[in-house]
């Protein structure tokens, strides 16, 4: 076999390893593309900044009857942007686990997202689902609703709070102060 050939075949596969690298993850990310006013039409019921206090896995029956794995969460909620309740705790829930090899949902949410002490940006569904399998005023975060991370940057003007944009076809694409989060979201709601 000459060398030519070994390079040419050597391309091929790297070729194919980056498709797989970047086109599926991009693709899987984006299931159903949307902007803000999309988001809050598809997982709107409430938008929430909170702290995750306690996260559990449970086995429940899912929408078919069969027995899947689910992450519950305890959210400490500072501020609720759709029914203004400003703070307590609420429950919430999506399949799949986050524990390391647990059984996972090609669209839940990461991992890392869901660890006590992180502060996210969630948008909530308010879904017939939730109340029947883990009791009343649960929230579920479905497999499309997006989730953001909060983090505190310093500046010369103090302390700031930004939400993490994800990219090309995400509600926030790119970092946006909270502040300026919560203003889109405001104007969307009240144009609904």
């Amino acid at each position: 076999m000459s060398f030519k050939l070994v390079r040419g075949a050597t391309a091929w596969v790297l070729l194919a390893v980056l498709c797989l690298g970047v086109v599926i993850p991009v693709a899987l990310g984006c299931v159903i593309p949307r902007d803000l006013a999309k988001q809050l039409q598809l997982a709107g019921d409430e938008i929430v900044v909170g702290t995750v206090e306690r996260v559990h896995e449970v086995w429940a029956p899912d929408v078919e009857g069969n027995d899947a794995l689910f992450t519950r969460v305890e959210l400490r909620v500072q501020d609720a942007w759709r029914s203004g309740q400003k703070t307590g705790t609420i429950q919430l829930f999506f399949q799949g686990g986050v524990s390391p090899g647990a059984d996972r949902t090609t669209v839940t949410p990461a991992a890392d997202d869901f660890q006590v002490g992180r502060q996210l940006l969630l948008f909530l569904a308010d879904r017939e689902f939730g109340p029947e399998r883990f009791g009343p005023d649960v929230y579920q975060l479905d497999s499309y609703a997006e989730c953001y991370r909060i983090q505190t940057v310093r500046s010369r003007r103090g302390n700031r709070e930004l939400v993490v944009g994800k990219g090309d076809g995400f509600a926030f694409e790119t970092n946006i102060l909270l502040a300026d989060a919560r203003e889109r979201v405001q104007r969307l709601l009240k144009k609904r």
